[in-house]
């Protein structure tokens, strides 16, 4: 988990999606019309963040980033569909 080569080979299929976004003309518009209607808010942020901020993450910031929000005070469970409480 967290080991250097999956983390590189992420990042590379990142920046890959950012410059595809920016080359089509529609995805680029699609992105910059929803950013403008949310700007200043947490919705307005591009999920895929932008090329310095993928190129900047350290597996030191990811591990962190996993210990603060992956634990169990703020786990939920959901079941749904024929599924005892007991079970």
């Amino acid at each position: 988990m967290f080991d250097e080569k999956s983390i590189e080979t992420e990042r590379g299929s990142i920046l890959r999606e950012l410059a595809s976004s920016k080359e089509s003309p529609t995805k680029f518009l699609s992105r910059l019309s929803h950013q403008l209607v949310y700007q200043n808010t947490v919705e307005g942020r591009d999920n895929l963040g932008s090329e310095e901020s993928v190129r900047s993450i350290t597996r030191d910031d990811l591990i962190t980033f996993y210990k603060e929000h992956f634990n169990a005070s703020s786990l939920a469970i959901v079941a749904s569909g024929g599924i005892k409480i007991e079970n």
